[in-house]
């Protein structure tokens, strides 16, 4: 090869990896661009978001709550703000409504609050629920004719929210086993099982 031809094939190097060089670094200035441009558009949103963004915020509010038949009711305390992340101020609110603990049902409570001179609300449903099961005692020893009907002994049942439901009393006689049961209103139930006799035929009643 000829000294002018090296020199050609030297220069063509040259040129070539100048022009890498000038890609590469066009390309890292576009990167920088591209990165100043997402981190600004980053900053603006946070800043939006911390100093203008302004909502209203609830710290322990409850959509809804429960309580049990016959206790007192408390209503949970929370708080309403206004503003942004950084910069929130308490509102102030007024309770509506109340709750009847002695009675069964679902209660709704509203709670009135201003922002801006607007009346807002939010409601909470409050459930009064019974769980509690009724309670059947044998008072006296029980004896069964043979149809299933009591013959001799007596018993009563209570339940916390119906009183007295002895009449609800269901008896349930199997080979060996027999059972008082009894549901309340609530759908709670109690059973208990009773040792009892069984009379050969039904007791005979004498009117005097």
């Amino acid at each position: 090869m000829e000294r002018g031809d090296e020199s050609n094939v030297k220069a063509t190097k040259k040129s070539k990896l100048i022009n890498k060089k000038v890609k590469t670094s066009k390309k890292r200035k576009i990167l920088i661009i591209v990165s100043l441009i997402l981190t600004f558009i980053i900053s603006t949103v946070l800043l939006y978001i911390l100093v203008f963004d302004k909502k209203v915020y609830f710290d322990g509010f409850l959509n809804e709550d429960k309580v049990q038949v016959g206790s007192e009711y408390i209503d949970k305390k929370f708080s309403i703000c206004y503003g942004t992340i950084i910069n929130c101020k308490e509102v102030k609110y007024e309770t509506l409504g109340s709750v009847d603990t002695t009675k069964l049902g679902e209660y709704t409570l509203t709670y009135i609050y201003k922002i801006k001179n607007e009346e807002n609300k939010i409601e909470k449903k409050v459930v009064v629920y019974d769980d509690i099961k009724p309670e059947i005692t044998v008072d006296e020893e029980l004896a069964f004719c043979k149809n299933g009907n009591l013959g001799r002994g007596k018993y009563h049942a209570t339940d916390n929210y119906d009183g007295d439901i002895t009449s609800e009393v269901k008896l349930s006689i199997e080979t060996d086993k027999s059972y008082l049961e009894v549901t309340d209103s609530s759908g709670n139930k109690d059973s208990i099982e009773v040792e009892a006799l069984e009379f050969s035929s039904d007791p005979i009643i004498t009117l005097n």
